[in-house]
């Protein structure tokens, strides 16, 4: 029944029906969506989406039926049993079709975060159907009981959603889970009194729900959704680390490496360390345009599950160098020191030769990460870093060489992470080994000296050193070695050179920093290191003795002896010695006579017009979405006070007799209090007449002092009454007591 004014409406059968159907749609459609967004965490095949099917008959069962409690019991019980029949048919085919599901999911939850879970072992994928199919039917249990208001599927359908929304905590997939949990909820109020027709609320989460489960269901498939991702994260990223003009392995932005000469890094060098590689990110997997770091699904596939952190017990693979050089008796350590002041703070830029670090964590095999604030550190390094290419292994390395108790042990950890480098990062697809080969030649190179002499011989006779380096199509590889390209940048390089190492079975990596070269002569050497330094090389894993970089761009070796390093004109300047004697000032210098340069350009550290503009739309529009995000959740929890207060109010006064006139005339009483007080004289004033104060005085008395139940219309009259009351208190001062009283005090019964 509906009240509007003094009258009460029945509302037609035609239409209860008709809201039953409304509800039994919108039911199916909320389930539907739900289920597809589960399912986007993995790959989608027939017998998945055969599996909802089960569940929209369970779910249109229980909507026509389900209004009985024995009816609800036996669906259950159906449902129940069903799941029995699923698992009875074969329990160890059933676990299978769980595990097949859950690996689905593991391998989305690693290759989006940097979680690392183990598969199970189990795989029978033939059975995933009885699975899904018993998933569907208690998930179109739970969202219909939302609908039906039964508690106890409510909770199970909330902790449901919790459980998936866990499961899918993958970037893009945590907003809508969160969308979801919020629509639930959003139908939980509606089922419980949500001060709107429930229809109309109950329409708007399943379209809400819906619309989001079909754009994760086809979000593979978007290149701009997926452009347009990127470029937030990008974004976020740099409004938290900072930014500079190293690419982090996107070939098309290499373009802007040395496009800034801004302070990158202050850096302290001992005198006998002259030449450093600082890396910051490192690449392990190449798309044909971008490269991105190793997949975690490797590192947790084939039985390397903790693989990562055994290694690093002996500083494998990251400190490794410095390790195997101490086995080796190189016990001399030099102290790096390194400030950030303009570089990206989520690397903690760090050398190959480093024996220890100060800040930072070891971000699996690749890269040290550290944070915002991380911005001084040091390294305790081993000796300098030029013309690794020829590094020959120690003695010891050997199998028939004397070992020591930590050659042992460093040679068990060792073995096994150079299987995992040679699995991971020594191959490459059947046709980039073609187009590399066709290039290159099929030349038997039996070292990493032999193919590095090799490929620096193809540089130097087919391409030309250029920070504006030609633009590519597709597919980097096939362009760069197949004539298109003939300017090339140490990205472009670094990026052919690791396909070319990887053609002849070395584990190759890309890699970006800084290249530090100091002038010598000092014992520590303060450094700075500026944007035009940036530079990418390739590293090689050298068995047995770790990750080291080798250089490849043409002009950083020497085109006489392509096994000699040169100093590229770097700008690493030392910091001015201070003057021994303030009394006597330096020296003027002579003005030179050339003409001043042009202003230098700053192309914004390499990103584009669109990425900065939308950068600088972040950082002015991300406090203003703080603030009305905050502003809406400050109303929502208002409306859900104001919902709770008014149905403890109208609960309290569904009672008869003497309890119902006592509790209508407290909350009367309690309004009144706003403006003076409950009276006659008082309420007249407010514009509530004194015939209809002297009513509802009579009918109170009749009920508390007579004990009589009112009658449904005088009932009606005292509601409205106290509405009235509301009203004329609600009138009583300006707009902000108007809000105060309406949604803090929450007067009257009205919703």
């Amino acid at each position: 029944m509906v009240r509007t004014g003094e009258k009460t409406i029945v509302m037609k059968p035609q239409t209860a029906i008709g809201m039953k159907v409304f509800a039994a749609a919108t039911s199916i459609a909320l389930f539907a969506a739900l289920y597809f967004v589960v399912l986007s965490a993995v790959e989608i095949t027939p017998s998945r989406v055969c599996g909802v099917l089960t569940g929209l008959v369970f779910a249109v069962i229980f909507v026509v039926l389900g209004n009985r409690k024995y009816f609800t019991l036996g669906i259950v019980g159906a449902a129940v049993l069903y799941t029995v029949l699923c698992v009875a048919i074969d329990f160890s085919a059933f676990v299978g079709g769980c595990a097949e599901f859950w690996n689905g999911v593991v391998a989305a939850v690693n290759a989006n975060t940097h979680a690392g879970w183990r598969y199970l072992a189990v795989q029978a994928p033939a059975v995933e159907f009885l699975v899904l199919s018993v998933a569907s039917v208690w998930l179109a249990l739970g969202v219909c009981a939302i609908m039906k208001k039964n508690r106890f599927f409510e909770l199970l359908i909330v902790a449901v959603t919790l459980v998936s929304m866990f499961c899918m905590g993958l970037y893009p997939k945590a907003p809508a889970s969160v969308a979801i949990v919020v629509t639930l909820v959003a139908a939980l109020l509606a089922g419980n009194g949500f001060p709107v027709k429930a229809a109309w609320c109950y329409m708007a989460c399943a379209v809400t729900a819906v619309a989001i489960a079909l754009s994760c269901f086809a979000y593979a498939g978007s290149v701009g959704v997926r452009n347009f991702r990127d470029a937030i994260a990008d974004s976020f990223d740099n409004i938290v680390y900072g930014s500079d003009s190293l690419p982090e392995g996107e070939l098309e932005k290499s373009v802007g490496m040395k496009a800034s000469d801004a302070e990158r890094l202050r850096v302290g060098l001992a005198a006998q360390t002259t030449t450093l590689y600082l890396k910051g990110f490192v690449g392990g997997e190449f798309d044909g345009r971008e490269w991105k770091p190793t997949d975690k699904n490797k590192y947790v596939e084939n039985g390397n599950q903790g693989l990562m952190e055994y290694a690093a017990q002996s500083g494998i693979p990251l400190l490794q160098y410095a390790k195997y050089a101490s086995l080796g008796g190189n016990t001399a350590r030099y102290n790096v020191y390194v400030k950030n002041v303009g570089a990206n703070k989520k690397y903690v830029y760090s050398p190959y030769s480093a024996s220890s670090y100060s800040v930072g964590e070891f971000y699996y095999d690749l890269n040290i990460r550290g944070g915002a604030s991380d911005v001084e550190y040091s390294f305790a390094v081993c000796d300098s870093e030029e013309n690794r290419e020829s590094v020959t292994q120690a003695g010891w390395l050997t199998d028939d060489g004397v070992h020591t108790a930590d050659m042992e042990e460093y040679l068990a950890r060792e073995r096994q992470y150079r299987a995992f480098a040679y699995d991971t990062y020594a191959r490459l697809d059947t046709h980039t080994a073609d187009v590399v080969r066709a290039a290159v030649g099929d030349v038997d190179a039996g070292s990493i000296n032999t193919v590095t002499t090799l490929l620096r011989a193809h540089f130097l006779k087919w391409y030309r050193y250029d920070e504006k380096a030609d633009k590519f199509g597709k597919n980097f590889v096939e362009d760069f070695f197949g004539g298109k390209i003939e300017r090339a940048n140490s990205a472009y390089f670094a990026t052919a050179a690791a396909h070319i190492y990887r053609l002849y079975g070395f584990p190759a990596r890309y890699a970006e920093g800084y290249l530090v070269r100091s002038g010598g002569g000092e014992e520590v050497q303060s450094v700075s290191v500026r944007g035009n330094s940036a530079h990418a090389w390739t590293e090689v894993y050298f068995d047995g003795i770790g990750w080291l970089p080798i250089e490849v761009t043409p002009s950083f070796f020497s085109e006489e002896e392509p096994g000699v390093t040169v100093d590229p004109d770097s700008d690493n300047t030392p910091d001015p010695p201070e003057n021994d004697d303030p009394t006597t000032p330096p020296d003027d210098p002579e003005e030179p006579d050339t003409p001043d340069p042009p202003p230098h350009e700053d192309n914004g550290g390499g990103k584009t017009p669109s990425e900065r503009g939308l950068e600088i739309a972040l950082k002015i529009l991300l406090p203003m979405a703080s603030v009305m995000l905050a502003a809406l959740l400050a109303v929502l929890a208002v409306a859900v006070r104001k919902t709770a207060v008014l149905r403890c109010k109208r609960r309290r006064m569904n009672s008869n007799g003497e309890e119902y006139g006592r509790v209508a005339y407290s909350v009367v009483e309690r309004d009144c209090k706003r403006i003076g007080g409950f009276s006659a004289d008082n309420l007249e004033k407010h514009g509530v007449s004194r015939e209809r104060t002297a009513r509802f005085i009579s009918l109170i008395e009749k009920s508390v002092y007579g004990g009589y139940d009112l009658a449904a219309n005088e009932k009606n009259i005292v509601e409205h009454y106290i509405d009235d009351v509301a009203d004329a208190v609600l009138l009583s001062g300006g707009r902000l007591k108007y809000l105060y009283l309406r949604y803090i005090v929450c007067v009257g019964l009205r919703f």
